[in-house]
């Protein structure tokens, strides 16, 4: 059986929508677990008015929080596989099928994830047998630069997080998910399939959106304890900031921190490529690095003729010859 986990915050304009697409699954052996967390708008209407006896409806006496809420969901579940659900979002009517069936089929996968598809798109056809799993030493790779996964894709066999006493950490807010991945790739394998099960919507009040102060700071918290866990390395503070400036490619660097990236960046990567506690993708993983360096000095270019010759000092022969040309045009033409 899979438990699926949604937390509803004020989710009226789009709960409709989103219940409809979990209990119109074709897969269906599940239990629907909604945490009403505090809605002061229509959602408890909404909820109510389904009589569906898969559905176990939950009503938080005040707003607590989706760190809070979905631990409570965790404690409620019954399954043997977790899901998680936005309600915002539409799953592919064939979601739970297909993640049930990739994960029986591959007992050592822990947690999995999908693509996505916005709102002005169609979900593609598919062949069961042919699903492509994204390797997990991409995933890893991926974990030291951005979240690996998004939230309200992934399965999750639950006796993994009951077997490594794993929650989502109340030290992360807004950054909860993150945190449950990187704890997890220590312990289990984590990957995605290349194929959308679910048509993800954006909007201005998203967390991304909303508290992306707070998340790029707890998620960067998270990626540093990890990083020092798992590899012979010790960050500073100005390297912390360095660090993730290239994971947002922010676009406030200071010269003295540029002049201190090469530094940064020959330690992190030789930390990373020689550590053997987790698997990557040594290949991908430097692609990776390079390419966000790179887009760094271009976010940068107001710093002018000293980023260029910092960068030509540096990286000159690290990036393509149209990342030079870029950032020259950019700095001087300023285009």
């Amino acid at each position: 059986m899979v438990s699926v986990l949604m937390s509803v915050f004020n989710g009226g304009d789009y709960l409709n929508e989103s219940i409809s697409s979990i209990l119109n699954q074709t897969y269906s052996d599940f239990e629907l677990i909604i945490i009403n967390d505090g809605s002061i708008d229509n959602s408890e209407e909404i909820i109510l008015a389904y009589k569906d006896n898969r559905i176990r409806y939950f009503k938080n006496d005040q707003n607590r929080g989706l760190i809070f809420s979905l631990n409570k969901g965790l404690s409620e579940s019954n399954g043997d596989y977790i899901v998680r659900m936005d309600a915002d979002d539409v799953c592919h009517p064939d979601r739970f099928k297909i993640l049930f069936y990739l994960m029986e089929k591959n007992q050592d996968i822990s947690i999995m994830g999908s693509s996505v598809i916005d709102f002005s798109s169609y979900f593609p056809s598919y062949n069961l047998s042919s699903i492509e799993l994204i390797d997990f030493k991409i995933i890893n790779s991926i974990a030291f630069f951005n979240c690996p996964l998004l939230h309200p894709t992934v399965i999750i066999r639950f006796d993994f997080l009951k077997e490594n006493n794993l929650l989502y950490d109340s030290n992360y807010i807004h950054a909860e998910d993150n945190a449950l991945w990187l704890d997890s790739i220590k312990k289990g394998k984590v990957l995605s399939i290349d194929y959308p099960l679910l048509k993800y919507r954006r909007h201005p009040d998203q967390v991304s959106n909303i508290h992306n102060k707070t998340q790029h700071i707890n998620s960067t918290k998270k990626r540093v304890e990890f990083l020092e866990s798992i590899a012979d390395i010790k960050l500073s503070e100005n390297e912390i900031n360095i660090y993730r400036s290239i994971c947002y490619k922010y676009d406030d660097l200071t010269m003295s921190e540029f002049n201190n990236i090469n530094r940064f960046i020959i330690k992190f990567e030789n930390s990373i490529l020689n550590q053997e506690y987790i698997k990557i993708d040594k290949r991908y993983f430097s692609k990776l690095l390079y390419n966000r360096v790179s887009l760094l000095y271009l976010r940068n270019s107001h710093l002018g003729f000293p980023l260029l010759i910092n960068y030509f000092s540096n990286f000159m022969f690290n990036f393509k010859i149209f990342t030079s040309l870029k950032l020259i045009r950019r700095i001087v033409y300023g285009i």
